[in-house]
């Protein structure tokens, strides 16, 4: 929850009536009331968050304090290459949270609720060499099982309505042409989406700036 002074709360909603809403933050033994008309955003659980990082060392810190919390996570860099469309393509899927390196599985395409092309590919690329060579009509019924399955539309609309997929910068990166295209994953051919990043004084491109500047 974001107030409008840019202060940030994350807990459990435990109260609310017309005026206030109360929390339950998260490590910490208290509640806090707040007034409704402070409050700027909210953000509901569920909503898919794609985190961009600039190195697998950082991810795979970052995956390590998430494990600590029991937050169940994917971790999208250079070691998972074999799997790397596959976690990629299903960032969009409700609740999903995902950690990527520069912006790895660039080509994918992330479908809020879950995109069903790359489940079925990953069933059948051991079957057939290459997509052109599955039948159309085993394609189409495989994507239509997964669909249902999955209860992709349904979880589509869902994370639409909780305001689409959320990207987090961690830091900038030394080329922003990578910034862009972490940036440019959220808010795909008129779904909602939104991102934000995050910058320190102690970041590595922070240090190389001249004392005076």
């Amino acid at each position: 929850m974001t107030l409008k002074n840019g202060m940030e709360y994350v807990g459990k909603v435990t109260g609310e009536d017309e005026k206030t809403i109360t929390l339950e933050l998260a490590d910490e033994q208290k509640r806090e009331t707040l007034l409704r008309e402070k409050i700027s955003r909210t953000q509901v659980p569920g909503r898919p968050i794609l985190v961009g990082t600039v190195s697998i060392e950082k991810s795979e810190r970052l995956a390590s304090l998430l494990s600590k919390r029991g937050i169940t996570h994917e971790v999208l860099n250079a070691k998972q290459h074999k799997r790397e469309a596959e976690i990629v393509a299903q960032a969009g899927r409700l609740g999903a949270v995902t950690i990527a390196t520069n912006m790895a599985g660039r080509g994918t395409d992330i479908i809020l609720g879950g995109n069903a092309e790359t489940m079925a590919w990953a069933q059948l690329q051991d079957k057939y060499a290459s997509r052109l060579d599955v039948p159309p009509e085993e394609w189409e019924q495989l994507i239509a099982q997964i669909q249902r399955r999955e209860k992709m539309k349904e979880d589509g609309d869902e994370v639409k309505k909780i305001g689409g997929l959320h990207i987090i910068g961690t830091e900038r990166h030394e080329s922003r042409r990578i910034d862009l295209q972490l940036r440019g994953r959220c808010g795909r051919q008129g779904d909602p989406g939104e991102s934000r990043f995050f910058l320190s004084l102690e970041d590595d491109l922070s240090e190389s700036l001249p004392a005076n500047g």
